[in-house]
């Protein structure tokens, strides 16, 4: 019950008549994600989701059915009978079992519920080695308010309390942490998520508008209703496991957590693996030796990168092949200006090196212009995934003419000769 949302509406509770014990409770809520394709769009805003249920475990064994029975008739059939609501009533009252904690709905099969399948639920779900204590979260914690107020504190922008969402920002602060949020889901582990089995009960206000409600469900869903005597498809019977996840994590410190390919796990002697300089290192009675280059059999003279940046992460799609000079062209400079930038007196100096050619492109009177003049040659000559100051910026060499003209002029003698 801890992890419900904001978007609690309705809870329903029962308790003992001798001592006023709590014996069970049935939370609902608006959906995340509402059913437009059920009934139809005009029925879109019809919908309750059954979030929470719980029943002690002194209960009569059929509490829970009686429960999710009664709070879903008294929702649809007497709720829009109050008269702080006027016309607003519902019909449409969704559930889900997770497959990943064993569960398969029984208690909505024995209630009546219509079965949809199990491709419900789509996105991927999300690991932050950083943050190993966060376990698998999924894509929602990237746009959450506590989020947020961290990618503020990343930029240094002074956090406002009703930032709750992006609509609610400055434009120019909803662009940055866009872009921040963005960053974050880069650099996470991602993997498929487990669809969950998805149910659902249709209840109108009167009988009558129950059996129209089903028909109509029964016309849009044809695929959904192979049998013509009942409603949707045949229900469950086994609990079976998720399939086993293709990445594993294993500790590596305090804090600290690696990941790499499932099979990969069994196949390598990983258990002795340690952060080393960054990297995983294996040990073995024989070899102590980065596991990245030993899951790839490099070669002497084989050099490697990550493609997210993140040595933690040694799945075989994360490792890819690269050069010596692109190693050296991508380490982190050492200016305290930004990269290819030098002060000499009040002024400050862009240059860059581009196939053993050095070229001083222009001085400026402060360090942001001079980065960004490095910033346009450095796309213009090593390609969108060169190294830069501003990775937001995109600017043009043309806008400095006399440095583009020596530099196309030295390149132009360089190709000729």
């Amino acid at each position: 019950m801890q992890t419900l949302g904001k978007g609690v509406t309705h809870r329903f509770v029962v308790r003992t008549k001798r001592d006023n014990l709590l014996a069970g409770v049935c939370v609902m809520s608006l959906p995340n994600e509402f059913s437009t394709n059920l009934l139809g769009p005009e029925y879109r805003d019809r919908e309750k989701l059954i979030a929470r249920g719980a029943c002690a475990s002194w209960a009569p064994g059929s509490l829970g059915k009686w429960l999710v029975r009664k709070s879903v008739r008294w929702t649809a059939k007497e709720y829009w009978r109050k008269p702080n609501r006027p016309g607003e009533w519902f019909c449409l009252f969704t559930a889900y079992a997770d497959p990943k904690a064993r569960e398969l709905g029984k208690i909505y099969q024995d209630v009546g519920f219509i079965y949809l399948g199990q491709q419900q639920g789509r996105g991927h779900e999300y690991f932050d080695l950083d943050h190993p204590e966060w376990g698998w979260f999924n894509g929602r914690r990237f746009r959450q308010p506590s989020q947020f107020r961290r990618y503020a504190q990343v930029n240094g922008i002074q956090w406002n309390p009703r930032w709750k969402s992006y609509g609610k920002m400055p434009s120019d602060v909803a662009k940055i942490l866009r872009a921040t949020s963005k960053a974050h889901e880069s650099r996470c582990v991602k993997r498929k998520a487990t669809p969950k089995h998805k149910y659902v009960y249709i209840e109108g206000r009167s009988h009558n508008e129950t059996k129209v409600l089903r028909r109509l469900f029964r016309g849009l869903h044809p695929g959904w209703n192979p049998d013509p005597s009942r409603l949707g498809l045949p229900y469950p019977k086994n609990r079976t496991p998720p399939p086993a996840p293709p990445t594993v994590l294993m500790p590596a410190g305090m804090k600290q957590a690696v990941v790499l390919d499932r099979e990969d796990a069994h196949r390598l002697p990983y258990q002795g693996s340690r952060l080393n300089g960054g990297y995983v290192v294996a040990r073995g009675e024989s070899f102590c030796r980065p596991l990245h280059r030993q899951l790839v059999n490099a070669k002497l003279g084989d050099y490697y990168t990550f493609r997210n940046g993140d040595r933690r992460d040694i799945r075989r799609e994360n490792i890819v092949p690269t050069t010596l000079a692109e190693i050296a062209r991508r380490r982190p400079t050492l200016s305290r200006y930004g990269r290819g930038v030098t002060r000499e007196g009040t002024r400050f100096v862009a240059r860059i090196s581009h196939r053993s050619h050095k070229f001083t492109l222009d001085r400026f009177p402060t360090a942001e212009e001079a980065a960004h003049c490095y910033d346009a040659f450095a796309r213009w000559l090593g390609g969108k995934n060169a190294p830069v100051n501003f990775p937001d910026a995109l600017l043009d060499p043309r806008q400095y003419k006399s440095a583009y003209q020596r530099v196309t002029a030295a390149l132009h003698r360089a190709a000729v000769a």
